[in-house]
């Protein structure tokens, strides 16, 4: 078999590979594709460390967790004013950020399709190189983007095979996208060296939706259960109106999370609930429609918005709350649910196939009709009517967490499938 290093040699020039760190630990000397280095670049649209959402918490786990197995880099999916930015070194993680143009899909105008096109080969040279400078062995691409068409050109070229994770909202959005959208979303699924999803539901559910022939892994989120000490959430209690008991609600504000089922059940609560307050925290375009909701409702004084929290933050006050509530529409996984298992809080949620995978026999009265606000309060007021059953339930959740969903087990899963893709690749150091 040709060697990985000749046959990107070839591609990428003599030497590109001589500076590559050794990996520590179980990597070394496995027999299975890979020698005693490895280095894996996530690209992504975030901005690391900070997390404003699932996507960039995953993104974050695999930085922080395997940079003691892995050569870790990041490439920051930045605005087109971060056109050659410097790498910097954040958390022992080298960070890249590159603006990478997309498709001018709103103007069909040549000159805007003229400009798109000399941008993209300059982004698509500044990738390769890139690839190279960084030694990468494997790119691992998070939900599906226009922007991951460079990658699967580099990888044609010769240049590091790449890996795709699928996190729930392109799946159900594919069949509403453009011809060009989904024509460049085809051939990143067709080229890609292994498919994963975050969830054996959202795994079965692009199968469906998907033009996907090949296998798609579950890969299953965790959470650290020992993690750092989170912050004491009063002063943030005080500055927010915020009264105990309360419950919470996570996400971003747009349909797909259900925040208007949660307020309508909010004004729907029995009398014994009157002053439980709710406490919102998240962005997006609903914003000023669901202040408006929760003031034409008489609900001001319960129903707090928090806007975007620092995630130390937002996990300090769901720690400190009663319930987590969820009445999403649609989710390719629902990582808040399982953070709110590791701090003992216990979940009602939408019954959706993947809260019933996550919560298990726990979903029993937990889970109720999507968009159904009625049955959505009836749960809340049944949890919270008796606390030591509330207290009881929060800590079979959390078992079940530590059983189901340990950030090392879901480390372990990715560093195996890392190994598969790069062995399937022929890709074993000569």
């Amino acid at each position: 078999m040709t060697s990985w290093r000749a046959a990107d040699e070839r591609v990428w020039g003599a030497g590109a590979h001589d500076h590559r760190l050794p990996v520590p630990g179980p990597l070394a000397d496995t027999g299975q594709g890979l020698s005693a280095m490895a280095t894996v670049l996530q690209v992504y649209k975030t901005d690391f460390p900070s997390v404003s959402g699932g996507v960039d918490a995953v993104v974050c786990q695999l930085l922080r967790a395997q940079s003691t197995e892995w050569q870790q880099c990041l490439l920051r999916v930045a605005p087109w004013q971060e056109r050659n930015p410097t790498p910097t070194h954040i958390e022992h993680v080298v960070v890249h950020a590159l603006h990478l143009p997309s498709p001018p899909m709103q103007r069909t105008t040549l000159r805007a399709w003229l400009g798109f096109l000399c941008g993209a080969v300059t982004a698509g040279w500044r990738v390769m190189r890139l690839l190279r400078a960084a030694s990468v062995d494997l790119v691992h691409l998070h939900t599906l983007q226009h922007y991951h068409a460079y990658f699967v050109l580099a990888s044609l070229l010769g240049g590091p095979p790449y890996v795709l994770t699928l996190h729930g909202s392109e799946v159900e959005a594919y069949g509403s996208r453009d011809r060009l959208t989904r024509a460049l979303w085809r051939w990143t699924l067709r080229h890609a060296a292994a498919l994963s999803a975050v969830s054996a539901t959202l795994a079965q559910r692009a199968h469906q939706q998907l033009p996907v022939g090949a296998a798609i892994d579950s890969l299953r989120n965790g959470v650290a259960l020992a993690g750092e000490t989170l912050p004491d959430s009063s002063a943030l209690r005080a500055r927010l109106g915020l009264q105990r008991p309360y419950c919470v609600m996570v996400g971003a504000l747009i349909e797909a999370k259900g925040h208007d089922v949660g307020l309508r059940a909010w004004s729907l609560l029995p009398p014994s609930c009157a002053q439980l307050n709710l406490l919102v925290i998240g962005e997006g375009e609903r914003m000023a429609r669901y202040r408006a909701e929760v003031e034409q409702a008489g609900l001001a004084g319960r129903v707090h918005f928090a806007g975007q929290l620092p995630h130390a933050d937002t996990l300090a006050l769901m720690r400190d709350s009663a319930l987590l509530v969820l009445p999403s529409r649609h989710e390719g996984f629902g990582l808040v649910a399982i953070e709110a298992g590791a701090l003992g809080v216990p979940v009602v949620a939408s019954d959706l196939p993947v809260f019933r995978e996550l919560l298990g026999e726990l979903g029993k009265g937990c889970l109720v009709a999507v968009d159904d606000a009625d049955a959505l309060a009836v749960a809340v007021a049944r949890v919270l009517h008796d606390e030591a059953a509330r207290r009881a339930l929060g800590r079979a959740w959390r078992l079940r967490v530590a059983q189901e969903f340990a950030l090392s087990a879901c480390m372990t899963r990715y560093q195996t499938w890392y190994r598969a893709a790069l062995g399937a690749h022929g890709k074993v150091p000569s």
